[in-house]
């Protein structure tokens, strides 16, 4: 009787000691819905309303706890509700009323706790449109350092003025494109640094476009472009220019 005792004991003690060592955790038991792309603007806050369903009808019905990771600077989220029980949605609203937030596509972590699976992520896509950009990464100024060099005549200093489009978000003017004595516009990116000349023809019968980048600080501004020029006999020429403020 006492030999019996014992291995029941130690048989005890091993169920116990496996279950000990093995994921606190289970599967989930849902499943999420409604997260895509969102767009925000100094003017305009953004939504998304994510749902949670149960995987099944017999699933069980796991609380959880909802939070953000991944969101730039300047941009607030107002999440409601923040904690609810499978199967129920929540409202995601992202704002930018500070207009601060620096232009550009971001991924943001829906992050999901819940006691009885753990922790779960789920990303979706925020683009800020305009915020920051009022001022279109504070390049607008004159740029009396200039340099612009091709193949065929070589370097040559010049000045440049750079403007703001009222308009459209993130477009800038080139008033004095490469010393040509004609605009040329571009699309900068704050969140790379980069800016975009799209094809344009000018009165001179050129066609230019190129793409570069830039940066900015409280002493100095630098922007950097290559670009092509091609005539009306499609001949194209490789040519750069730098600005330094």
């Amino acid at each position: 009787m006492k030999k019996f005792s014992v291995l029941l004991l130690l048989a005890a003690i091993s169920l116990f000691g496996c279950r000990s060592r093995s994921s606190s955790y289970g599967p989930v038991t849902y499943k999420v819905t409604g997260l895509g792309a969102v767009t925000v603007t100094p003017t305009q806050s953004g939504e998304v309303m994510v749902n949670f369903a149960k995987i099944t009808t017999i699933a069980t019905s796991e609380t959880i706890t909802l939070s953000l990771s991944g969101l730039p600077a300047g941009v607030t989220a107002s999440i409601n509700p923040k904690t609810g029980t499978v199967p129920f949605s929540s409202s995601i609203v992202l704002t930018d009323s500070g207009a601060t937030a620096v232009a550009g596509t971001y991924t943001v972590n829906l992050l999901v706790h819940s006691n009885t699976s753990g922790d779960k992520s789920y990303s979706f896509t925020l683009t800020i449109s305009g915020g920051g950009n009022h001022n279109n990464c504070e390049l607008a100024g004159v740029y009396a350092n200039s340099t612009a060099a091709c193949a065929v005549n070589g370097s040559y200093d010049y000045v440049e003025t750079v403007m703001n489009d009222s308009m459209t978000a993130n477009k800038i003017i080139f008033k004095n494109f490469a010393s040509y004595g004609y605009p040329v516009y571009g699309m900068v990116n704050c969140a790379t640094n980069t800016i975009t000349i799209p094809t344009q023809s000018l009165p001179n019968f050129l066609t230019v476009s190129g793409s570069g980048t830039f940066s900015s600080n409280d002493s100095v501004k630098a922007v950097s472009v290559s670009y092509t020029t091609m005539t009306q006999d499609s001949i194209m020429t490789s040519c750069q220019f730098s600005l330094i403020q």
